[in-house]
């Protein structure tokens, strides 16, 4: 769908959601008490579970099941089985564990898939396609998403997920991360300098140690990452958008490029996306900001372009999402950085990542 021919939709979706709850670990406490300063102004919670360090929203999904939420969980059943009523009290709600890795259910990473509706209440997916290339089978992804299967997209990913490239804002707008947006506002800020590609092999290795300690065996651990990540060129990412941008627009979504992305740790992408009743959204993302003063001009950058974007829709849609707000979430100021940028670079993830959407259900509809 491009964007000179929207038909007005009225969103009600699982893309930007009316939250009730994020759910995170206990480790990252300056992270923790931002996203509580947040809440407060959003009107949502944020929830601390013990059982959510390792797995963040990687291994997690909370889903509609009988009005109720609903965690279903990837474990190791040995070391997390004994605990599940702890589990269910610390969430607040029942749990399903299935053993980790398994491909007898539809189960897709949580960084590498986006739940919604359209205005009709007709439940989309979009899958990363790494997940198809590994094999996921898409009757039993329908089965557990309870998506009809011609509702089923798997998009072309730029990175180790489909969550550090794409953002849903509201059905049928998605941001998508523009290479060339991305390289020409670093050469804005930084000047030209040479285009290095993320490290997928010491991502690999640290979640790899991550799941050891955690008592999986090295065999039972499996990745799936885009065909050549990891490479230093840029026309890999630009090929894969171009893929992202087609895949979108056939499947009637309307994908707006904007630079979010870059090499350094800086990701705007991995965003959570609050809905208010009125309709408006507020953004919360991570923060640029390190010692390097001119690091805080991509965040500035990225509210302009976000905000110039969404008011150019208005012209066109008069149902397109409307900003309220934007967050940037820094964490903890280090010499050598913040904790948010060292989250995103060690394979830890960023908001979106170390984050798990509760959905106010209700409020949905």
């Amino acid at each position: 769908m491009k964007i000179n021919n929207i038909t007005s939709p009225n969103f009600k979706g699982y893309d930007a959601v009316p939250l009730k709850a994020l759910h995170m670990g206990t480790l990252h406490k300056r992270i923790e008490q931002e996203l509580r300063q947040i809440a407060q102004n959003e009107g949502f919670e944020v929830k601390a579970s013990g059982y959510n360090e390792s797995f963040n929203q990687d291994f997690k999904v909370i889903l509609n099941q009988n009005g109720t939420p609903h965690l279903k969980m990837q474990a190791n059943m040995e070391i997390f089985g004994p605990h599940l009523s702890d589990i269910e009290k610390q969430y607040g709600m029942k749990t399903t564990m299935s053993p980790m890795f398994s491909h007898k259910n539809g189960f897709v990473s949580g960084g590498n898939f986006f739940l919604g509706k359209k205005p009709d209440g007709t439940k989309w997916i979009l899958i990363g396609a790494a997940d198809q290339k590994f094999g996921k089978d898409i009757d039993k992804i329908s089965e557990f998403y309870g998506v009809d299967k011609e509702n089923i997209h798997f998009i072309a990913q730029q990175d180790y997920h489909l969550d550090m490239s794409i953002r849903p804002i509201g059905y049928p707008y998605v941001l998508v991360n523009s290479p060339k947006m991305a390289n020409k506002n670093k050469e804005k800020i930084r000047g030209k300098q040479r285009q290095t590609g993320p490290n997928f092999d010491a991502l690999i290795k640290a979640r790899t140690r991550e799941y050891e300690k955690m008592g999986i065996p090295k065999e039972n651990i499996h990745f799936t990452i885009p065909e050549n990540a990891g490479k230093s060129n840029e026309e890999i990412k630009i090929k894969a958008f171009k893929q992202e941008i087609e895949t979108l627009e056939n499947a009637g979504f309307c994908p707006i490029p904007i630079g979010g992305v870059y090499d350094d740790g800086v990701n705007f992408l991995n965003a959570v996306v609050n809905i208010h009743p009125d309709g408006t959204i507020s953004y919360i993302t991570n923060s640029s900001k390190s010692t390097n003063p001119l690091d805080t001009k991509f965040q500035r950058l990225f509210e302009k372009d976000l905000r110039k974007k969404l008011k150019e829709l208005e012209t066109k849609d008069p149902n397109a999402p409307k900003l309220r707000d934007v967050y940037f979430v820094e964490g903890e100021l280090y010499d050598f950085g913040n904790e948010m940028t060292e989250n995103i670079l060690e394979g830890s993830g960023g908001i979106h990542c170390m984050t798990l959407e509760e959905p106010n259900f209700e409020a949905w509809g």
